[in-house]
């Protein structure tokens, strides 16, 4: 296990669990993140605090990288207390990333890239990342509340112990799938998504699940996919145009999402003339 690692997520959702403490940040693009029953995008702006052995998923929107500092449980070091590491890691939850830790991480990914084999630079980096995020949520109380953006939806949301359970008043599918058509050539966040039921992110993220069996990423992506296929069949439009006209991030993201759905490339697509749902 190293002190800190880059590297990118598969679009395919995953779940696991590890012995050791994690910081995770986005770098380049979006990663969608679910802990203790909550769910939130990971990107340049946003990170996730994971405990051990805590159970989680986490998948890729497309291209990205992300920045992993893993603190492991025998953690030992002259200017950090035991309990400030534990306090930290009582609960899962989300975070702001502001100018100044974004900078710290810009300078930080720069230097393990120039010196990839120091192990007491990463140390230290990972460290001082750690006592810079501490710092900057200052309590539990803090990480429960999932610190960052979504604070502002609902300030009593406790990570784990949340009042903020999915009800049973069923979401308008019909007008969400009227939203992402007409936003489908842009990047669509869940905030945006959650917008139009009128909930906060991780409640319109946990009763959306509860309702489609599908997360809203996995969600936008099939509409995606299926607005692809359409104009594969219908149009003469090149791949990069539909990759654009669609949401795909290039030609060949768009490519690994039909292949992985269908399992036929476009051109096999084109050549069948028929959706494949």
């Amino acid at each position: 296990m190293h002190a800190v690692e880059v590297m990118s997520l598969p679009q395919q959702s995953k779940r696991h669990q590890h012995s050791f403490h994690q910081l995770v940040v986005g770098l380049e693009g979006t990663t969608e993140f679910e802990i203790a029953g909550k769910g939130n995008w990971v990107d340049s702006e946003n990170g996730c605090l994971v405990p051990s052995n805590c159970p989680h998923y986490f998948c890729g929107c497309g291209e990205n990288r992300i920045w992993v500092v893993n603190i492991p449980l025998e953690f030992t070091s002259a200017i950090v207390a035991p309990e400030m590491v534990e306090s930290l890691f009582n609960q899962p939850g989300y975070f702001e990333l502001d100018p100044e830790l974004r900078q710290f991480i810009h300078v930080a990914v720069r230097e393990i890239q120039r010196s990839p084999y120091n192990t007491a630079l990463a140390q230290h980096l990972a460290v001082s990342f750690m006592l810079a995020v501490g710092e900057r949520i200052q309590s539990i109380a803090e990480v429960k509340a999932c610190v960052g953006p979504w604070a502002k939806y609902n300030h009593t949301m406790l990570a784990g112990t949340s009042n903020d359970k999915p009800c049973d008043a069923p979401l308008d599918f019909c007008r969400l799938e009227r939203y992402v058509e007409r936003h489908l050539h842009q990047k669509i966040a869940i905030t945006q998504l959650a917008g139009q039921a009128c909930l906060s992110p991780s409640h319109f993220h946990a009763v959306f699940k509860a309702q489609s069996g599908l997360t809203p990423h996995q969600y936008v992506t099939q509409l995606r996919i299926k607005r692809a296929q359409e104009l594969l069949l219908s149009t003469s439009l090149s791949l990069i145009e539909i990759a654009q006209q669609t949401g795909f991030s290039s030609q060949s993201a768009l490519t690994h999402a039909l292949k992985q759905k269908t399992g036929q490339t476009p051109g096999q697509l084109r050549k069948h003339g028929r959706l494949i749902s």
